[in-house]
């Protein structure tokens, strides 16, 4: 195309019957539009036409009429445009530049003014105490009324004068309960005191006390029945006034009703 000195490439043909455009539905056709370097304008038929190769075409024509226009589109248009693209162009540089020297005005003034970024800063530290401030004041506020609120129900209950009108009901307590306590301490010392008392009746030693003798064996067992020992076995004899040890030389066992 570089010897011919083409541009662009019109594929198209006037109106006619489906068979007649059936051959813009070939598939080398399209394909070999596909792979044309060149751009390409599909005008193929009419403008209810349409054909496979409108579609593989960079741009479709209603008509070749239609085509050749913009193939070679007026010059007014091309100037029109060129001066709306211009014009385009020229509004973007504007707009970049105006933003440029906004960003540079803002570090200017960063720069330039180190005591106004202070100054800023400064104020915003103000505000933050100041909001902190008022964030404590009202929980102050707040605790300071729970807190009255806590002194008017503690001064409703009274638990200090409620504790002085049970004191006398406490002392009538403590005193039938000292009174109980003394009661119930005589009757076990008298019980303990009969206990005892039948405990010294009962006791061997008391037996021995008055005039009889207590007879054990060397095991400390005492010595019931006569049965119970054997000639030449040791005993020990408890009396008044010591213990006396003798052997047995003879034991007698009542004669049986039933041996005669």
């Amino acid at each position: 195309h570089q010897e011919l000195g083409v541009d662009v490439v019109i594929c198209g043909r006037g109106g006619g019957s489906l068979e007649d455009l059936w051959a813009f539905n070939d598939e080398q056709l399209a394909r070999a539009i596909f792979e044309m370097p060149l751009p390409i304008i599909s005008a193929v038929g009419h403008e209810t036409d349409y054909t496979i190769a409108d579609f593989v075409a960079d741009v479709r024509a209603p008509t070749p009429s239609a085509a050749m226009e913009q193939a070679v589109p007026r010059r007014a248009d091309l100037l029109y445009t060129v001066n709306e693209l211009q014009n385009q162009l020229i509004r973007s540089l504007e707009r970049q530049t105006q933003r440029a020297q906004e960003r540079v005005q803002q570090l200017q003034y960063r720069i330039a003014s180190p005591e106004r970024a202070i100054a800023f800063y400064q104020q915003r530290v103000d505000d933050l105490e100041g909001r902190l401030q008022a964030t404590w004041a009202r929980q102050h506020e707040r605790r300071q009324l729970r807190l009255q609120q806590a002194d008017q129900t503690l001064r409703v209950l009274a638990p200090q004068q409620h504790l002085r009108d049970l004191t006398p009901y406490l002392q009538q307590l403590q005193v039938r309960l000292e009174r109980a306590l003394q009661q119930d301490l005589t009757r076990r010392k008298q019980q303990l005191s009969a206990h005892a008392e039948a405990l010294q009746h009962l006791s061997p030693l008391a037996q021995v006390q008055r005039g009889y003798a207590m007879v054990r064996k060397p095991n400390r067992k005492a010595l019931q029945h006569a049965q119970d020992v054997q000639v030449g076995e040791r005993l020990e004899i408890h009396l008044p006034d010591g213990t006396v040890e003798t052997e047995v030389r003879a034991v007698t066992l009542p004669e049986r009703p039933d041996a005669e």
